[in-house]
């Protein structure tokens, strides 16, 4: 399907109201990002999201269409910055983690450097393991979560949403929000603790 929008589409209405939007997203997305990301690309794609949102919107499934094209903006920004990385998705996870089973190093960063030196910065494979065990362990406590308390985990970590955003998305109250996010956050505590005490 084409995004282009015709002159007189009741589409491109709405797309105009909403393109402010589109700007508070980039910009408040662009403070985290290096200086060379130019925020006009990054306001190009999110009106793609926008786009998106408006052809796609339900009131039946989602209360409020500003919660829902925000999402629908932030995924395509971010969908543009995954297009601009060179290291697969699962790689920069790990590195922004600090737990890459391998080492990302420039050329510059690796010279004089031998074999040893390189292998000595690598985690040991006790505590790879220990970390895998982990990982699993706050899977699974995650899918044993109520299907409501997963997605706002998921917005507020995975998509960065604030509680107020989540709670427009979802149609509810930022203080329902933020219960069901203490409630999910007890849970996977105490499950993983029990798991640990195993």
């Amino acid at each position: 399907m084409s995004d282009a929008l015709s002159p007189t589409s009741p589409e491109r209405a709405t797309v105009t109201q909403y393109l402010p939007l589109v700007e508070r997203v980039a910009r408040r997305m662009a403070r985290r990002l290096p200086c060379n990301i130019a925020l006009d690309d990054l306001v190009g794609a999110g009106s793609l999201g926008l786009i998106d949102a408006v052809r796609r919107f339900d009131p039946a499934r989602a209360t409020s269409f500003t919660g829902y094209a925000e999402l629908r903006i932030r995924g395509a920004i971010l969908d543009h910055l995954r297009a601009l990385d060179w290291l697969p998705r699962g790689v920069r996870a790990s590195v922004k983690r600090g737990e890459s089973d391998s080492a990302v190093v420039s050329v510059d960063d690796a010279a004089g450097l031998g074999f040893d030196g390189f292998a000595a910065s690598q985690p040991s494979p006790r505590s790879l393991v220990e970390y895998r065990q982990r990982r699993a362990s706050l899977a699974a406590a995650i899918a044993s979560l109520p299907e409501r308390a997963r997605r706002v985990l998921g917005l507020y970590y995975v998509n960065d949403l604030t509680l107020r955003e989540i709670g427009e998305v979802l149609g509810v109250t930022e203080s329902r929000v933020c219960q069901l996010h203490a409630e999910a956050v007890v849970h996977l505590k105490q499950t993983l603790r029990h798991e640990l005490a195993a």
